[in-house]
């Protein structure tokens, strides 16, 4: 019950957002893309490969808005943020969950790709990014609430956060399943899934950059302990024919 009274107060500021603020300028000819995902899913990494392709000006948390939109000066950051040059312009954050029902609400054309990652690897990456590591799980500063309604410092804490999250991607999907592109964090590294993503955003497909951008240090340790385990299987191997003079 907590957690749809907390995920529908955030919705709510937003809806009452969207209906008092009509300054924000209806500028259609714009190209725009928006990604965002929980956090720990490759939100940078996929800023990265956007912002290397011709034409393209896109940042990683980039526009300073914090997880709540009513303590937020959205209208100012966002302005701020559609202003920037570029053929296509974009910002991938985790924020962006509570903000793209008025985004797209006054801009129907911003295309928005949701970065989605196995949710015990979200929580076990929070975990050890954040707590094996020293750092506090909760940060308040001015615009960045984090991660999300808890200070607490469990995996159960990190959980909850994902499960809500989840909630909100379903209800953005809901209401603008055409405007949404759901991408799977181990496809940063598939050339056809990621030239996909260019050809729907529009970007220009001469000189696209499609080198691979997404690293999994989980993943890397995997296969440097292979790699380890198959060089000693090949020196044994190496060894043995040695001793019988092959």
């Amino acid at each position: 019950m907590l957690l749809v009274t907390l995920t529908h107060s955030v919705l709510s500021a937003v809806e009452q957002f969207t209906l008092t603020n009509n300054d924000m300028p209806l500028d259609t000819s714009r190209k725009i893309i928006i990604g965002f995902g929980t956090g720990r899913c490759g939100t940078k990494s996929l800023a990265e490969f956007l912002n290397k392709q011709p034409g393209l000006n896109v940042t990683h948390e980039g526009v300073a808005l914090g997880w709540y939109p009513a303590l937020a000066d959205t209208d100012t950051h966002i302005n701020h943020f559609f202003k920037r040059t570029g053929d296509i312009i974009g910002d991938v954050g985790f924020y962006w969950v509570n903000y793209l029902d008025l985004v797209l609400h006054r801009h129907p054309n911003v295309k928005v790709v949701n970065l989605v990652r196995d949710d015990k690897e979200v929580v076990e990456s929070f975990w050890n990014h954040h707590v094996e590591e020293g750092e506090p799980i909760s940060v308040s500063v001015d615009w960045y609430g984090f991660p999300y309604d808890s200070a607490e410092r469990t995996k159960d804490a990190l959980k909850t956060m994902v499960t809500r999250y989840r909630y909100l991607e379903a209800q953005l999907f809901k209401m603008y399943p055409f405007s949404i592109y759901r991408l799977d964090t181990y496809s940063l590294n598939n050339k056809k899934e990621m030239s996909r993503v260019l050809d729907w955003i529009g970007a220009p497909r001469d000189n696209r950059i499609m080198e691979a951008v997404h690293s999994n240090k989980g993943a890397d340790r995997i296969k440097a302990f292979q790699n380890l385990r198959n060089g000693l299987a090949r020196g044994r191997l190496f060894n043995i024919r040695r001793s019988q003079g092959g």
